[in-house]
């Protein structure tokens, strides 16, 4: 059997890129960009180092000096383009990332905003994360909680996940039982 080893892992774990079974990432350290402001204001934040494994790699960069998160697109042995940018002042850095079939690049708080490569906002549940966007369909996960009275639990709790399936104007599409998961190889599957 022909194992392969990578040469340096300083992350927490090695992800597998969405879609394909061959390239993976590993990140030296985890922040959400809302967290980074609050080390500049109180000294420095050092960054993280990415480990890119092949192919076409998008993904953003914060520069609270030009006030800007930059979107680029890398591929490995060649520069890094710029794609867009966003001013730090007219975006939520909460959630804020890249996700979808296509590139889409949003946040998410009180309510889903795209930002890039289309723009609408979805208001959301506060029991709702946007999990996946395909075309014209927003793929929703939200926790439910059942037989709880006055913020006690009774005999006939019951918790769970469903899928809701919205339209980028926030219409239901359709619900159910379960949750999405994505596999190495990119398909979704409920459990």
């Amino acid at each position: 059997m022909n194992i392969k080893r990578f040469s340096e892992i300083t992350g927490r774990t090695i992800e597998i890129l969405p879609g394909q079974t061959c390239y993976g990432y590993s990140l030296s350290d985890y922040e959400d960009l809302w967290d980074i402001q609050d080390w500049l204001n109180n000294g420095s934040y050092q960054g993280t180092t990415i480990h890119f494994y092949g192919g076409y790699i998008y993904f953003l960069q914060d520069n609270f000096n030009i006030g800007k998160v930059i979107l680029y697109k890398y591929l490995p042995g060649s520069c890094c383009k710029i794609i867009t940018d966003f001013s730090i002042s007219a975006i939520n850095l909460y959630n804020f990332q890249i996700i979808g079939s296509n590139l889409n690049v949003i946040s998410q708080d009180k309510k889903l905003t795209c930002y890039y490569s289309e723009q609408f906002e979805i208001i959301m549940e506060e029991n709702e994360s946007v999990v996946f966007i395909d075309d014209d369909l927003v793929y929703f996960t939200a926790w439910i909680e059942e037989g709880v009275v006055n913020d006690k639990i009774t005999c006939g709790y019951r918790y769970y996940d469903k899928i809701i399936v919205k339209d980028k104007k926030g219409n239901i599409l359709y619900e159910e039982v379960g949750t999405l998961n994505q596999m190495i190889d990119g398909s979704w599957w409920i459990p």
